[in-house]
């Protein structure tokens, strides 16, 4: 009697189970159909019906990425599929997105409704931790209300703290280009960048450094080019990160992190210190909020990668793009003419409209990050891309990816005019970039990149200083852009050029 009366609960649980996932599921499907009818919403396309788990993609995707051609043939994709479409990647939706509304959706609109993802969180985990960068909701937001204040107003403003190293700079190049010989530009640019980071995050440059701390800082600089391009492989690969070599990346994380921890180390120690009040540093002002090493480590880490990888990105793309137009040159040097010996301030790089023209073109047309995505952590809708003619709302279910080319936006003809892929700073006269969804090279909405004011100003400065020290960039390399795609996407064969200096100009100007 009893082995049957236990037969019989066993039986009742588990239909009730059974019941539970039937009820539980019938219940997802009626309020998914009753969204899809409320809002009207009609499939986009499917190109590759055939390829059902996105294998084929994956492979195609990982031999143009070695050839140095996978932005192009992400662009060609849209070209081909439309401005809305839909894959796979194993079990996962993937919807592909170029249309400035759903961008806007994903990002402000609906910004709750997404989140960054498994395969991010995952691939970046190593390296960046639990910091800004890979966190969602109330975490995310307590993590940002801690970071956003030392992105204070003075620091962001504070032009003297770049002048020693733009300095430092110029003379390493003037020395490499004497006697009109050639020049790589690239790595000088990446070096200032990582010297302007530095500075930034511990209040001091790479090259206020003492003999014995220079081995220790190549070796970090090192191992961090190699583990965030060790993170950018894992994110293309997925859950099949255990194909790419994890014990050279995993040493050089290690190496990444013990020298940021001693950063972190310092700055702790001296936190007593009387002066330490008037520390500018974000590492300084984040030790006013927190004294966790790891999150000081972490952050550290996040910004270090945004600062000095995309910075370096940003000036390789924009002096290739600027050694090819000799008139627009012209037209910097006879802006930044106006200050004369006079340094400029904040407020006077900001009112140089053609110098912030330029910026803005190579971000338009060379974007730093040319891709992002997000994951739907709920059922919810983007506005347009359903339906032969791509006007209906789409249907996202929940755990469906968002996927959004940054460069083949920027690139579309109907949004930017027939000449969409040249270079052509004049066009920004008639446009306002922060009300523009065509136009997200720092992001929008409020996971905007907090440095992306920070940002302008350096390189606006970099620029006013180039042209005022050099007549001339002339490029040698008369080679196409070709990829470099990392972290942020750069040219793979560097900026290749002749400088002419300007006789006239003097140091002390």
């Amino acid at each position: 009697m009893e082995t049957s009366t236990l037969k019989v609960v066993t039986f009742l649980l588990f239909s009730s189970w059974v019941l539970w996932i039937i009820n539980t599921h019938f219940q997802r499907w009626r309020e998914r159909r009753t969204l899809i009818a409320r809002h009207v919403c009609r499939t986009p396309p499917t190109p590759a019906k055939s390829d059902p788990f996105g294998l084929v993609d994956m492979r195609e995707s990982t031999a143009a990425y070695h050839s140095k051609t996978l932005l192009q043939r992400t662009c060609e994709q849209y070209d081909q599929y439309g401005k809305t479409w839909t894959s796979r990647f194993m079990t996962q939706r993937v919807i592909h997105t170029i249309e400035p509304e759903n961008i806007k959706a994903v990002l402000s609109t609906n910004f709750y409704d997404y989140g960054v993802g498994w395969r991010r969180k995952h691939a970046f985990r190593p390296l960046l931790g639990g910091s800004l960068f890979q966190i969602d909701g109330h975490a995310w937001a307590k993590s940002r209300a801690v970071i956003q204040p030392a992105f204070t107003r003075a620091r962001i403003t504070d032009v003297g703290a770049w002048e020693g190293i733009v300095e430092s700079f110029l003379e390493r190049v003037m020395d490499a280009s004497s006697d009109k010989r050639t020049v790589d530009l690239a790595p000088y640019f990446f070096k200032l960048a990582t010297d302007l980071a530095s500075s930034f995050i511990r209040g001091k440059s790479t090259i206020d450094s003492e003999d014995s701390e220079k081995k220790e800082e190549n070796d970090f600089l090192t191992a961090m080019k190699y583990a965030g391009g060790g993170c950018e492989k894992r994110w293309q690969l997925g859950m099949f990160t255990f194909l790419f070599p994890m014990k050279d990346f995993y040493r050089q994380v290690a190496t990444v992190h013990g020298y940021m921890e001693k950063q972190v180390d310092d700055v702790l120690a001296v936190q007593d210190a009387e002066d330490f009040g008037k520390r500018r540093d974000f590492l300084a002002s984040l030790t006013e909020r927190t004294k966790d090493r790891k999150v000081l480590r972490d952050e550290a880490c996040m910004l270090f990668v945004a600062a000095a990888d995309t910075t370096g990105c940003l000036l390789t793309n924009l002096f290739f793009l600027l050694g090819r137009y000799e008139e627009v040159w012209k037209k910097l040097r006879e802006e930044a003419a106006a200050f004369g010996k006079e340094k400029p301030t904040a407020q006077d790089l900001k009112k140089l409209k053609y110098h912030v023209n330029c910026i803005r073109e190579a971000l338009r047309v060379l974007p730093i990050l040319p891709s992002n995505s997000r994951e739907a952590y709920k059922d919810t809708v983007l506005p347009v891309g359903g339906g032969p003619d791509g006007n209906s709302p789409v249907f996202v279910p929940a755990g469906s990816v968002v996927s959004f080319s940054i460069m083949a936006m920027q690139r579309r003809k109907d949004l930017w005019g027939d000449d969409a892929e040249e270079f052509r700073p004049e066009r920004w006269d008639n446009v306002q970039p922060g009300t523009n969804w065509a136009y997200i090279p720092f992001m929008q909405g409020p996971r905007i990149c907090l440095g992306n004011e920070l940002a302008m100003l350096e390189v606006t400065y970099i620029v006013v200083k180039m042209v005022q020290r050099f007549e001339r960039l002339d490029r040698v390399d008369k080679d196409p852009w070709i990829e470099e795609v990392s972290i942020g996407t750069t040219s793979a064969n560097g900026v290749k050029a002749m400088l002419v200096p300007d006789e006239t100009y003097s140091v002390g100007a």
